[in-house]
């Protein structure tokens, strides 16, 4: 497989796990709203800690939200900072989630089942975040590499190469003998 192969099996296999981990986290988000619920009515939660702990899933759903967005924004447009940043806001929603894992108030099994499947998201989502990360870089390096090596120089290196029909020749539309080229496509006259 080329590098290039190999490039685009790292960033499509993180596109596909940040995309379920967003329908993951609504769901998990929806269920602890609910398991929030549950615990306030029947079971003997203290007022102060039912509110601190919703305050800090709504901080949840924020953080996650952005890590989510800068994740796809920096696979769609191969940039390597914003894989970067989404990377670093992964380490409190990874601390978040450990706090509803082990330190709230009451944990139910449930509650163990979901975040450690999160926790499973994030480490997975970290793993191939590094793996994108690095072969951004390295492809964006050995594309600066190759055209210094032929004497052009790139401020801005284009990764996708532009559609076919933009490299194609206008056609010459033939009118009463002149050749014209104000027709490009199919020319009935």
């Amino acid at each position: 497989m080329s590098e290039w192969g190999k490039h685009k099996l790292n960033h499509m296999c993180h596109c596909i796990l940040l995309q379920l981990n967003g329908w993951y986290f609504a769901a998990y988000f929806l269920a602890e709203i609910l398991i929030f619920v549950y615990k306030g009515i029947l079971l003997p939660y203290p007022p102060a800690n039912l509110i601190l702990d919703i305050v800090l899933l709504f901080l949840f759903l924020g953080l996650e939200t952005l890590r989510i967005f800068y994740g796809q924004k920096g696979n769609l447009c191969q940039q390597s900072l914003s894989l970067v940043v989404s990377m670093g806001v992964l380490v409190p929603c990874a601390v978040l989630s450990v706090y509803y894992l082990l330190l709230q108030t009451f944990v139910l099994r449930l509650e163990v089942t979901l975040n450690a499947v999160l926790l499973c998201f994030h480490s997975l989502e970290l793993l191939l975040g590094l793996v994108t990360v690095s072969a951004f870089s390295r492809y964006t390096l050995l594309r600066k590499a190759s055209n210094s090596r032929n004497g052009i120089e790139l401020q801005h290196v284009v990764i996708n190469p532009p559609p076919p029909h933009v490299l194609q020749k206008p056609r010459v539309a033939v009118k009463g003998g002149e050749r014209s080229n104000k027709c490009c496509d199919v020319c009935i006259l």
